[in-house]
């Protein structure tokens, strides 16, 4: 009984020593549900040369709290192979270099019937998650921080991405045009419509004998949430009011 009482001691505070060196990880843009937004930095680097990969273990400070005015702007650009972050508040401008920033870029918290979005980058593009549902694009971005609303930089100009990640993927599934997503790019189309292309599966169960899993790409417009059109095998393109 006399030993266990100093070894209790000694492993509570072993616990509160590696408790105390925990990092909080932070998104470096974070926009709350009123609009206005905090950007983080590395608080052991200076602003003009940001070196994300010797950031481990270097805890965050906040550069800009900002009440979001109408000149507010955040982009998310890829220039030339490298992925940098750019935000102006109207007074202030910064440029940071993220190509090999490994946690969430930028967060837009909850709002009323919108879910908590994040962005990041990997392997060279742009990768937005929002409840699970994962999107990856090589397009530029643009929010507005006031309204959370992001815009598409492509080919043919810029467009706003009115249907989220989360509302596209349910909509296939809901639909049952697809039983399983496998991934999901954003892109143009041939014609020019920015769209959701969803890859995945749907479940075909054939007479009761055999269930298979027949490939389907669905691309869902971001404007209106429509699916514009299904990509799959054509036998199950002509057969497939036998397998609804």
């Amino acid at each position: 009984m006399q030993l266990a009482k100093p070894l209790i001691f000694l492993l509570t505070l072993f616990l509160g020593l590696v408790a105390s060196t925990t990092v909080v990880r932070a998104a470096l843009v974070q926009i709350g549900s009123d609009g206005n937004f905090v950007v983080n930095v590395l608080s052991i680097t200076r602003s003009e040369d940001i070196d994300f990969s010797e950031s481990e273990g270097i805890e965050v400070k906040r550069l800009i709290n900002n009440e979001t005015s109408s000149s507010s702007r955040i982009a998310l650009t890829n220039n030339n192979g490298n992925m940098e972050l750019t935000v102006e508040d109207g007074v202030d401008k910064k440029v940071l270099d993220i190509s090999t920033y490994e946690e969430d870029v930028l967060e837009i918290e909850e709002r009323p019937k919108v879910n908590r979005l994040s962005i990041r980058v990997q392997d060279g593009k742009f990768i937005l998650e929002q409840d699970g549902v994962v999107v990856s694009t090589e397009y530029n971005l643009n929010i507005d921080p006031k309204t959370a609303t992001l815009s598409v930089s492509t080919p043919t100009g810029h467009k706003f991405l009115t249907i989220l990640p989360k509302s596209a993927a349910d909509s296939v599934v809901n639909a049952r045009i697809l039983s399983k997503i496998y991934e999901i790019d954003l892109r143009e189309t041939s014609v020019g419509i920015l769209s959701y292309d969803i890859q995945g599966h749907k479940d075909i169960n054939i007479f009761n004998l055999i269930n298979y899993e027949a490939p389907i790409n669905a691309h869902v417009a971001v404007s209106t949430g429509e699916v514009i059109f299904v990509e799959r095998p054509k036998w199950l393109e002509i057969l497939g009011f036998l397998f609804a």
